[in-house]
């Protein structure tokens, strides 16, 4: 399988670090990307920032951990993580694509216990809590009910208008067919009643056949 790499860039006069990964085969040529970025301002990251002040001779670079690509945004996360890059360095998120609201919005959670808390990094929490911060993200509109008995709870003008508009579409749907959340029987149980009467109406149709 291809592999791919994550780095690592240390700035001397700082001490901070930022956490890349690239599927380029020479680490030089994602180096030399990241200054063309900086040098024509297509960014205004931290990194970027600290890249055009320090310069190339600024910064050590190295790789950390070379992987097959389909494992780069998890080991992204896991470094960013493990360096704190997001708090104590140059990185904007907590890696592998999510966006930065994950990271540094606040969100209000309800867990299984009805208890909610307000929490500041969603991917941390869902790091912490074995959860999916793509699914748990759904219930903040709707578009799920709960995930694993975890929910966000919708404060702003806008979520809370995303979120009646998404109920009211579930509501007006049939749910006959769908999946998951969105069948009619979903975290429900038949009666032993209608399990005999689903029972006599297959004996019948087999008699039948």
């Amino acid at each position: 399988m291809s592999k791919g790499k994550i780095y690592c860039a240390h700035c001397i006069s700082t001490g901070k670090k930022y956490i890349g990964q690239t599927r380029q085969h020479l680490l030089c040529n994602r180096i030399a990307n990241h200054f063309v970025v900086a040098n024509k301002n297509y960014s205004d990251g931290k990194f970027q920032k600290a890249l055009k002040k320090y310069g190339r001779n600024g910064f050590i670079w190295g790789v950390i951990e070379e992987c097959d690509i389909s494992l780069l945004n998890d080991k992204e996360i896991y470094w960013i993580a493990e360096y704190k890059t997001v708090e104590n360095g140059y990185n904007l998120s907590s890696g592998g694509g999510q966006p930065p609201e994950y990271f540094c919005k606040e969100y209000l959670v309800e867990e299984p216990s009805t208890q909610r808390k307000i929490i500041k990094n969603l991917s941390q929490y869902c790091r912490d809590n074995d959860l999916n911060v793509g699914h748990i993200h759904e219930t903040l509109y709707g578009k799920r009910i709960h995930h694993k008995g975890y929910k966000l709870i919708p404060r702003a003008e806008e979520e809370i208008k995303k979120y009646n508009e998404e109920r009211t579409i579930r509501e007006d749907t049939s749910r006959k067919g769908h999946p998951g959340e969105r069948n009619g029987m979903f975290n429900k149980k038949h009666t032993t009643k209608t399990k005999e009467k689903m029972l006599k109406r297959k004996r019948e149709i087999f008699a039948k056949s």
